[in-house]
């Protein structure tokens, strides 16, 4: 028992220490960006790359509150996503625990029956989290990571997720403050 403990402290300090390196090294990086679009990217690489995610990226909802615009992600082993969708392809529960401010995880949208398989298949999706961004009461877009394979979401993954999605779209917001 002693020696379990042992090692379960050790890895909870080497995974705090990671941790602790990558919000360091996301910090840095965007510092001194000021294209707002270049935030968004460095920060989707930067997180994508650190949970091995094949897709990160962030969708802008528009101002019809019904569709979201993909520009740029982060991509590994699948295809990005580009232009104009409806929420509705995201599934209706989803997109409504969005507006209310929620963070969407699913582990394997072929098991879970809120999803619909088809539509994720069609993006090469198994498992996604989605951190909604809300402004003024607002929808106004969401900090996503897919994995073409199930994955199990940790809860320090998820708040890593959410972190990242914060503090990215208020550099975000600075830099469109700056231009």
């Amino acid at each position: 028992v002693g020696i379990f403990n042992e090692g379960n402290d050790t890895t909870q300090k080497v995974v705090a220490e990671r941790l602790t390196r990558f919000r360091a090294d996301l910090e840095s990086r965007l510092h001194n960006e000021t294209d707002p679009r270049r935030i968004m990217d460095l920060a989707a690489t930067v997180v994508g790359q650190h949970l091995k995610a094949n897709r990160t990226g962030y969708g802008e909802i528009q101002r019809d509150g019904a569709t979201v615009i993909f520009e740029g992600s982060y991509v590994d082993g699948v295809a990005p996503i580009k232009g104009a969708y409806s929420l509705d392809d995201f599934g209706a529960k989803n997109i409504s625990a969005q507006r209310a401010g929620h963070v969407v995880s699913c582990a394997d949208v072929n098991v879970d029956p809120d999803q619909d398989p088809a539509r994720w298949k069609a993006i090469d999706t198994r498992a996604f989290a989605s951190v909604p961004l809300i402004r003024n009461g607002q929808f106004v877009a969401s900090f996503y990571v897919n994995f073409s394979a199930p994955h199990l979401w940790t809860a320090d993954e998820l708040a890593l997720i959410k972190d990242v999605a914060a503090r990215t779209w208020e550099a975000v917001e600075r830099a469109h403050a700056e231009e």
